[in-house]
């Protein structure tokens, strides 16, 4: 509790993190990560992520940069 991350993450990993935390398999189709390394050691787990509001800007950002 209290800790924090520089792993870029986004939304749509949840769903890939808790299908292969309780064991069940992904779909083929299913784009997001698995974020167990994340949480366990601080690991990279994409380059870039987007982020914005539906109907408004979308953004891209490294970490440092948007």
């Amino acid at each position: 509790m209290g800790e924090r991350s520089s792993a870029l993450v986004q939304t749509h990993d949840i769903p890939a993190t808790l299908l292969e935390y309780f064991g069940v398999e992904r779909p083929a189709d299913m784009q997001g990560c698995v974020l167990r390394d994340a949480v366990a050691g601080d690991a990279a787990v994409r380059e870039a992520s987007l982020f914005g509001v539906f109907g408004g800007h979308v953004n891209c950002t490294d970490g440092r940069y948007v």
